[in-house]
């Protein structure tokens, strides 16, 4: 019997503010191809919208990939098409944001603009006023 590979499950609804899309995910992560697919459908969406500002709210169970696949993913995300925009990421887990704010870390290395938060208050506030 053949296995099947498992594929990524998540969700990504979409949403607009101002001058902004706003990407709600849903599901579970914890793998490089589960972030790598629903950042890849954000990025489909940026092209077509060409928002100047971009609000992730990651509320994904199952956690972050590990800190060695993370430096990998902002390199496959370079040639996405991000890195006008200004990006705001929302982790609603406390402990998943050091791992994430080392993505971040990774990510201004490549030239994107991302900051990372604990809540989209803060981080609308950051879009909306933040340094430009």
């Amino acid at each position: 019997m053949q296995t099947l590979p498992v594929q990524p499950f998540f969700q990504v609804h979409f949403s607009t503010f101002q001058d902004g899309l706003r990407a709600y995910v849903t599901g579970y992560n914890g793998s490089l191809e589960c972030t790598l697919a629903y950042w890849r459908m954000i990025a489909v969406e940026l092209r077509e919208r060409r928002p100047a500002q971009l609000l992730v709210v990651d509320v994904m169970d199952g956690g972050v990939p590990p800190p060695e696949q993370l430096l990998d993913f902002v390199r496959l995300m370079v040639d996405e098409d991000l890195h006008e925009l200004r990006i705001a990421y929302v982790e609603d887990k406390p402990d998943s944001i050091p791992k994430v704010e080392l993505a971040g870390i990774f990510a201004h290395e490549h030239g994107f603009w991302v900051q990372i938060f604990d809540s989209e208050v803060a981080a609308m506030t950051w879009l909306r006023y933040g340094a430009t």
